[in-house]
């Protein structure tokens, strides 16, 4: 995941920060989508799939803020328990 790319168009002050907010959103949506099937294991509670299922290009900023630290939280706790219980 990378934000090297994430310049307003057109746009200036105010407008260009939300049109910058809006990408970042996106792409923070789209690396989620890469990991939906990580929500079906039995490592996470109901809260979990709720935030999981919350992030997308329309969130708010507070979700969007913690978004990639619970996405490396959930994938953590992944690759711990396959790490400790190796199929």
């Amino acid at each position: 995941m990378g934000f090297a790319d994430v310049k307003p168009t057109n746009s200036a002050g105010m407008a260009a920060l939300e049109e910058m907010k809006a990408i970042v959103k996106q792409i923070i949506a789209n690396e989620y989508k890469k990991y939906k099937e990580i929500m079906a294991s039995n490592l996470f509670s109901d809260d979990d799939r709720a935030h999981f299922a919350s992030v997308n290009r329309d969130m708010d900023d507070l979700t969007a803020s913690m978004s990639i630290m619970m996405l490396c939280s959930y994938l953590e706790k992944i690759l711990w328990s396959k790490s400790n219980h190796p199929s």
